[in-house]
């Protein structure tokens, strides 16, 4: 007979077709342009390096990369421009970061063309290996040797590399998962319409079944396999006749109206890597953000410092280059050298200029920085200023700092670079009086921990706690002199590790205790404009904020009482990892420290949802996502938002249901796992008052006005079944069934989906509840 859904159907199925037709066509040209980039590949019979595509390269075939161009596959370094074999790499598309990072060349391979060896590793995963040269030597190779895909070539001319996994096999192709799909609410209303329309259409084909038994003398009978196949029959006539109780068009008419409402979204969202959520934003019931370049601007600004007993800095002085000047005081006590501080501020300067990872390059005729995190380049400015100007390191990996005008070397003997995980960051130095210092600086809750006593240790302490009260970012600085037998002990306990490939910061770690106090640093990193008012938007709306910070408590409440999120009038219940006792209120504030020995269970669950206002400081990325996930895995029907701008807000952005991410200076990985991607903290409120609201509102006008005018529609087939026995027979004309969604009845309820406008903008900005 004539078709009951056909016309939809195909129109549902061309639509789909059209849009997946470009998306696919779009995805294939950007794999051309990926797969067809070129790179010079050593050519084995002319021995000369020729283009190639990366599509043809091969496991164990040398390649030369030059100065900006990305890394075709993962490779192991062999030799580099630089006399050291050193390579300065970027990892911002593979881990967020900014940062340049060095890689060195564990082989001799001078002459690549001839180069003859073995090189033995792993399957792709955490990589070890070794290479065995034709002259029967063995280099063991670890990741700081690995030049992976997706990471760039900076500060250094050109490189040799072997390749080791190519395609899939490499780590970042190993590392991609497909993104976990997310669902509105409509949506899986829809899905339970759908669910209620299999059952209801199961009844009407019992009920065809009952009907024709009743007429006969034997029930049992006349319920042959025959009637029972019949009846099965039946169920897909009127599964069908009931289609339109969830049309096949709700779904293409939702699609149209959020495409053409995504346009609207871009006065305030960036980039947009969904649209199944714009309604969801409109019922969020949990705010997680990150505080460090969400709340604030990750625009660092030098305020304060302490050496010995003395505070230095002065409040509302002059910022030049990231550095509070105008401190009389300080100057002072640097240039008079019978001060007995003197000493002390020279140790002081001297940690600042070369306890770090940036990397200076020359340019036109300037020293520019590259440095892993704004506080970094704070702290070097700061050194700089002063007359501790950080030069470089030399192709022997000598730091290069000049001291008033005057050069002086020191040889890196070792590094170990800021985690978040260590939260700290370690080196090992030889300075010019031939004395071998360990430096360290860190959060000071972990760098305390491995400090001896010490008779500044108090007044340190009440510094940084001063510091913190006032919203100031802080580090502590300490070292330590070994002797020459102790240093030897330990660079050949670091060198068995180092061959092992086990517990290598372990060994490293174990110089780093009983250390010295140096200083303290305190810097500024101020809040973005109109948080404060976007926050005190959601909680009058009734949105739950809380902030998952990598800071101290001090520096995390203080920020908390800067943007409204606590006031006066909130008595604090402090869980820290060294107290145990609080004061019960309606603010809380912990500790990561705490979170890991209480660990994140029910009984926090129930103190955190009773307040108001949860402060987390000293979080790792892992303790972030797992606070979400306890939300949501004890509350399905809450809607959670998490917002950040670093790699270390990504777990905690893919865990909840709508990600947010900011671009910011801290890479571009968060964005890229976010659904929404925006410039500002304030523009979240516009994103959830306005067009989630909004979109809340006009999608659920839509699906609720589907529902009813298909109800009125279809009901009337299914009354005129009592009269047909249930036999499925059609009501309608088939051709008026079929174009009752599309034609009839679309364009007016799409019409008012895009044009309806409850309110102005000002009034939902105005009044967010």
């Amino acid at each position: 007979g004539q078709p009951t859904i056909l016309l939809p159907l195909m129109f549902v199925i061309t639509v789909s077709a059209v849009k997946d037709i470009f998306e696919d066509m779009k995805r294939h040209k950007s794999d051309n342009v990926e797969n067809t980039r070129k790179v010079l590949r050593l050519d084995k019979k002319t021995k000369t390096f020729v283009l190639d595509s990366w599509k043809n390269l091969r496991v164990g075939q040398i390649i030369q990369v030059r100065q900006d161009q990305y890394f075709p596959a993962d490779l192991a370094l062999l030799r580099s421009a630089n006399n050291n074999g050193i390579a300065y790499v970027e990892t911002k598309n593979l881990d967020g970061e900014t940062n340049l990072k060095h890689k060195a060349a564990v082989v001799d391979a001078s002459a690549c063309t001839t180069f003859r060896g073995t090189l033995t590793c792993e399957a792709p995963n955490d990589f070890e290996g070794t290479v065995k040269t034709a002259d029967n030597v063995t280099y063991s190779l670890d990741h700081n040797s690995i030049l992976l895909r997706g990471t760039s070539l900076r500060n250094t001319e050109w490189v040799y590399g072997i390749v080791i996994y190519t395609g899939h096999d490499s780590k970042i192709m190993k590392n991609s998962s497909k993104s976990r799909t997310k669902f509105s609410k409509t949506n899986k209303q829809i899905i339970l319409s759908f669910s209620l329309l299999v059952l209801h259409s199961m009844n009407s084909g019992l009920s065809e079944l009952v009907k024709l038994t009743t007429h006969t003398s034997t029930l049992l009978v006349r319920m042959t396999l025959t009637r029972i196949s019949d009846s099965v029959t039946r169920f897909g006539t009127w599964l069908l006749l009931f289609a339109n109780f969830v049309p096949i068009s709700l779904i293409v008419t939702l699609e149209v109206v959020k495409f053409l409402w995504d346009a609207e979204i871009y006065d305030v969202a960036k980039d947009l890597n969904t649209k199944n959520l714009n309604e969801q934003l409109g019922q969020v019931d949990y705010v997680f953000s990150d505080k460090t370049g969400t709340l604030t601007c990750n625009l660092m600004e030098y305020k304060k410092h302490s050496v010995g007993k003395y505070s230095y800095g002065v409040d509302g002085a002059q910022i030049t280059d990231g550095v509070e000047k105008d401190d009389e005081i300080f100057e002072a006590h640097m240039n008079d050298k019978n001060h007995p501080n003197y000493k002390n501020i020279q140790n002081f300067l001297t940690h600042l200029a070369i306890c770090h990872t940036v990397v200076a390059e020359a340019k036109d005729g300037k020293i520019l920085y590259n440095a892993s995190s704004p506080d970094e380049l704070a702290l070097v400015n700061c050194g700089k200023y002063f007359g501790y100007f950080f030069k470089g390191r030399d192709d022997d990996n000598n730091i290069e700092v000049e001291v008033n005008g005057k050069s002086v070397i020191y040889q890196l003997l070792g590094v170990i670079e800021f985690s978040s995980d260590r939260k700290r960051m370690t080196i090992i130095v030889r300075t010019p009086e031939n004395k071998i210092m360990v430096l360290c600086k860190g959060a000071d809750s972990i760098v305390q921990a491995r400090l001896s006593d010490s008779k500044v240790l108090g007044a340190t302490v009440q510094h940084l706690e001063s510091y913190a009260s006032g919203g100031l970012r802080t580090l502590l600085l300490a070292e330590k002199e070994l002797s020459e037998a102790e240093y030897q002990n330990f660079k050949e306990e670091y060198r068995v590790a180092a061959s092992s490939m086990i517990k290598r910061d372990e060994k490293m770690e174990e110089v780093a205790d009983r250390l010295e106090i140096v200083g303290t640093t305190a810097i500024e990193d101020k809040l973005q404009d109109d948080v404060d008012k976007a926050i005190f938007a959601m909680k009058k709306a009734g949105i739950k904020v809380w902030v998952l910070t990598g800071d101290k408590i001090e520096t995390a409440i203080n920020i908390g009482f800067s943007c409204q999120l606590l006031n006066d009038k909130m008595e604090l219940y402090v869980i820290d990892g060294a107290s145990k006792e609080g004061l019960r209120t309606s603010g809380t504030v912990v500790s990561g420290e705490s979170l890991f020995k209480i660990r994140i269970t029910k009984q926090f669950l129930k103190l955190a949802c009773s307040s108001s206002v949860l402060i987390a400081c000293r979080m790792s990325p892992k303790q972030k996502a797992d606070i979400v996930r306890l939300i949501i895995a004890n509350n399905p029907s809450l809607i959670t938002l998490a917002i950040g701008d670093g790699a270390n807000d990504v777990n905690m952005i893919n865990a909840a249901h709508i990600g947010v991410g900011i671009s910011g200076v801290e890479g571009q990985q968060a964005v890229s796992a976010s659904d929404y991607a925006i410039g500002q903290f304030k523009f979240l409120k516009n994103l959830l008052f306005v067009h989630g609201r909004e979109s809340y509102r006009k999608n659920s006008y839509l699906v609720c006005y589907t529902f009813y005018k298909n109800v009125l529609f279809v009901m009337p087939q299914f009354w005129f079944g009592f009269y047909s026995a249930f036999s499925g027979q059609v009501f309608y004309e088939k051709w008026i069934y079929q174009i009752f969604n599309i034609i009839f009845t679309a364009f007016p309820i799409i019409i008012f989906a895009l044009f309806d406008q409850q309110k102005s903008r000002h009034h939902f900005m105005q009044n967010p509840k």
